[in-house]
């Protein structure tokens, strides 16, 4: 009898899927790709392929052997590497960073007219991860009366919405409330949902003003609407202290991939792509058509720059205060350790 790890070996097969057909059909079609655009297709239509590469590995157990494809690992293009990447950082989330305290999902949005200033200045991204940090702090600090208190946030900035439309907004996996200094947790109490909305909407204005990005009249007017545009969906309840996989699937949620396989249908005649999903609001159609150069466009915008996280992390949870954290700790066991003296010893 196999070993269960070969005996559920099935290797993909790439080819199958309609976004590997599309750009293998078109890619060569768009034009002024950027070499980093042609480079990130190219790597993506060699994932999988054992023609491109492969690795063979050998039980010793039952010698029995199979092929493994060398895979692309890129983002936001390719579903099954994107797939594995959110499976292993989202656990990574939800056992490793996040604390047994209450949590809650915070989508924070920005208005229409401004989302395509970040399409042409994708640098400008990282003003919403700033501003969404600066605003919930303020917002929990003042909720929990606790001014030196530091929040637990695991922040995305996803850029699509439904059928791959620009869409920039903040997903936050959020401590329902502050740490003190010493650890002590403290539970903000419910609501404030539009105060921090006002918090979120002059942050990142000021913000893109200081860069530059929003002349004073731009700031005035978008501060001045009746109905901003800027708005903060916190969900119904926060999830449990101990709801580990509730943490786990919003982790997921945050890193998951900007389109479905199940959603689109490519005919290869006519050259044109079908994306099915919920009716949109402003179309009221819960389908898109594409043609093929249009969709590799839309889905070539959601694909992040190298090297650049998609995730990051900010007070308590940030990589400065765990690594405190770990060495405070590591310190404290040394000098237990001393104090206890060589094992059987005198």
């Amino acid at each position: 009898m196999l070993p269960l790890v070969c005996h559920r070996y099935r290797p993909r097969q790439p080819r199958a899927s309609p976004v590997w057909q599309i750009l293998h059909d078109h890619a060569a079609k768009v034009p002024g790709l950027s070499p980093a655009a042609a480079a990130t297709i190219a790597a993506f239509l060699d994932c999988g392929d054992l023609h491109a590469g492969f690795t063979r590995l050998h039980c010793p157990d039952c010698d029995h052997e199979f092929l493994c494809p060398f895979s692309c690992k890129q983002r936001g293009i390719c579903a099954s590497c994107h797939q594995r990447r959110t499976l292993i950082e989202g656990a990574f989330i939800a056992d490793e960073i996040c604390a047994p305290v209450p949590h809650r999902h915070l989508v924070l949005t920005i208005p229409r007219l401004i989302r395509h200033t970040f399409k042409f200045n994708r640098a400008l991204l990282g003003e919403l991860y700033h501003a969404a940090h600066s605003a919930i702090t303020t917002w929990l600090r003042q909720r929990t009366g606790q001014p030196a208190g530091q929040p637990g946030l695991v922040v995305a900035v996803q850029t699509f919405g439904d059928f791959l439309f620009w869409h920039p907004h903040v997903h936050v996996l959020a401590a329902a409330g502050v740490f003190a200094p010493n650890g002590d947790f403290h539970l903000a109490p419910a609501g404030g949902w539009q105060d921090l909305a006002e918090l979120w909407r002059h942050t990142v204005l000021r913000r893109l003003g200081d860069a530059g990005t929003l002349a004073d009249w731009q700031i005035a007017k978008l501060q001045n609407w009746r109905h901003s545009g800027f708005s903060v969906d916190a969900g119904e309840a926060p999830l449990a202290a101990a709801d580990a996989a509730g943490r786990r699937r919003l982790a997921e949620y945050l890193l998951r991939a900007p389109f479905s396989l199940e959603k689109i249908t490519y005919n290869a005649d006519a050259g044109s792509v079908l994306y099915r999903s919920d009716r949109h609001w402003r179309t009221k159609r819960n389908f898109e058509v594409f043609s093929a150069s249009q969709f590799i466009a839309a889905l070539l915008d959601q694909v992040p720059p190298k090297g650049v996280p998609q995730v990051r992390y900010y007070g308590w949870y940030s990589n400065k205060s765990r690594g405190l954290r770990q060495r405070t700790a590591s310190t404290a066991a040394g000098k237990t350790h001393a104090a206890a003296g060589p094992l059987g010893g005198s």
